[in-house]
């Protein structure tokens, strides 16, 4: 009689993981549709939506998956192709959601059975932790624009629930998939190497098999195959795309391209900008981004207002400490997954240490779950001694208030993620392009004004007549294809590969004499941005105002484009 009513609860529970799943899904991406842009929103978005919609080739290192997957939203959104792609990365950030559901059951189906008197109860906490990630803003900003970074956390869901199924049931079929399953992830993104111990976890259990070790090559042979969707930027960049980044249609560009490309400054700290790099420097870096992961993991949870650090500081000191406990949980259950999220978390921490980015949280998500799902197991131990203090007796009273939990973020951030009627971007873009004189030469300064242009002349066909010169690529070879072909009334520019001057006022002598001198008398010259060194030699006057000074969550103002369009003239 007893052992039916376990099967009946098990199998009531099973019912329960389904019906959440889907609804977790289903909720979370009607709210990332409700807060979605409409269009283009400042940031990288926009020119991977340009390249997707061209089928051209991304800034390093590709991205082929997301490109080649965005090329086909892009074509059923022909008329607007950012909302596209904003549109399959919200469906990948909910499913995202939706399999760190499933994570978190399996993670708490480790915990004693004393813990949670009934299998639902296991579904509710998971179901809790989900839609917290959900909420999370640095999830949810890249849930509502286009940016990589939701297929790669679906990725990290997937890989981690075929983990945590092998550690648990031991079946070859999750072994295989797990690896290639990992090689596809490298294909959208690089981050995947943060996944290191997750493999490794599991190929030291499966050697262990010693009748298994002859699929150890049908592994890497999936592995390998499912990196193939890289053949898609040396073939498509031979084409000649629109947008054609890096040009890796030769395995030089190529290797150039998928390592890092330009990005690769940022890379082993071996750019901080007037800072020399010394023991002493590094130690410093390391303790502000140390910090810089605490508060930004007390800010996934809640927008405090201003002057509450000591606040923060406690809540950090809390999530610490129910992370080690749910650490030292998974180690008296099951010491190969606490090791390996221990190992995946300081590998994370390390690769934000060498990368020295200034928008380093998109990275700190990568080995989020690392963190969240044993905080979620010590806050179900907490819980549980809790109620065996004040109760004497096992109750589960507090499992269904965790439901409330993921209100918080919700309710919380839910003003500073909604893009739902953001058309800045979309406007600067346009009033630049009406704005603009017949055969002009646009001069930009920045990532959020070539973007822009990109997408408006690129993917949307408009102003072919203007020519767009990012000054930040005049010195790299591969940007001169861009202008390859052009006929004798186009401007005549020079783009060299040549290392960047050191100073501004060099590099502002090798714009006068490769861009601006030789096509002065011919074309009208406009810059979305102006310089005291422009303005010494020319006069440079505002045409138009062409983006209003507007607040953008997660965008400092120093990081978008100048609210005016100016041109040059000769000086009287």
């Amino acid at each position: 009689m007893i052992e039916t009513s376990f099967n009946k609860n098990v199998e009531s529970a099973s019912h329960l993981r389904n019906i959440l799943f889907c609804l977790i899904i289903l909720f979370t991406f009607s709210i990332y549709l409700a807060t979605l842009a409409p269009t283009i929103f400042w940031g990288d978005g926009v020119e991977l939506s340009a390249v997707c919609a061209t089928g051209g080739i991304a800034h390093p290192t590709g991205y082929p998956l997301f490109t080649m997957l965005g090329f086909f939203f892009c074509w059923i959104f022909r008329q607007n192709p950012a909302f596209g792609t904003n549109l399959i990365c919200a469906l990948f950030g909910a499913i995202a959601s939706g399999l760190f559901f499933i994570v978190l059951g399996k993670g708490f189906a480790l915990l004693p059975p004393g813990h949670l008197l009934h299998p639902h109860y296991r579904e509710i906490a998971a179901a809790a932790g989900a839609l917290l990630f959900a909420f999370s803003p640095t999830h949810w900003y890249h849930a509502t624009t286009t940016e990589v970074y939701t297929m790669h956390m679906l990725f990290v869901m997937l890989l981690l629930s075929l983990f945590l199924r092998y550690v648990t049931r031991g079946d070859l079929l999750s072994f295989l998939a797990l690896f290639g399953v990992w090689g596809l992830a490298f294909t959208n993104h690089m981050l995947s190497i943060t996944l290191l111990p997750l493999a490794i976890a599991c190929l030291w259990l499966f050697i262990k098999k010693a009748e298994r070790r002859a699929h150890l090559l049908s592994a890497g042979m999936l592995f390998a195959v499912s990196l193939l969707p890289y053949l898609y930027l040396p073939l498509r960049a031979a084409a000649r795309p629109a947008l054609n980044w890096g040009d890796p249609s030769t395995l030089r560009n190529f290797f150039w391209v998928i390592s890092g490309g330009d990005f690769k400054k940022w890379q082993l700290l071996t750019f901080q900008p007037g800072i020399p790099f010394t023991n002493r420097t590094f130690l410093w870096h390391t303790v502000k981004r140390l910090l810089n992961l605490a508060r930004w993991l007390v800010e996934e949870l809640y927008n405090f207002p201003p002057h509450t650090n000591l606040l923060k500081a406690a809540i950090a000191v809390g999530l610490g400490a129910l992370w080690l406990w749910g650490i030292a949980a998974l180690f008296r259950l099951r010491r190969s997954i606490a090791i390996a999220f221990v190992c995946w978390f300081i590998l994370g921490v390390v690769m934000c240490l060498l990368y020295n980015i200034p928008d380093i949280e998109p990275y700190f998500l990568s080995f989020y779950p690392a963190i969240l799902l044993p905080v979620c197991m010590g806050l179900l131990c907490a819980l549980h001694k809790i109620e065996i203090y004040f109760t004497g007796r096992k109750i589960n009273f507090i499992v269904y208030p965790l439901l409330l939990l993921p209100l918080i973020p919700l309710t919380s951030f839910y003003t500073t993620q909604d893009k739902s009627r953001h058309l800045d971007t979309f406007h600067y873009g346009v009033k630049i392009m009406k704005n603009a004189p017949r055969r002009a030469i646009i001069l930009t300064f920045g990532d959020n004004d070539i973007y822009t242009l990109w997408y408006m002349q690129k993917a949307l066909g408009l102003r072919p007549d203007v020519t767009i010169v990012g000054t930040n690529f005049i010195h790299s070879g591969w940007y001169a294809a861009y202008f390859e072909g052009a006929s004798s009334a186009r401007p005549s520019l020079t783009i060299r590969q040549t290392p960047v001057p050191e100073s501004r006022g060099d590099f502002y002598l090798d714009l006068l004499l490769w861009v601006i001198q030789p096509n002065y008398d011919k074309f009208p010259i406009l810059l979305t941005a102006t310089d005291p060194y422009l303005e010494n030699v020319y006069h440079v006057r505002p045409v138009a105002k062409i983006r209003e000074r507007t607040y953008h969550p997660g965008i400092p103002e120093e990081y978008l484009p100048t609210p005016y369009l100016y041109q040059i003239s000769q000086k009287e």
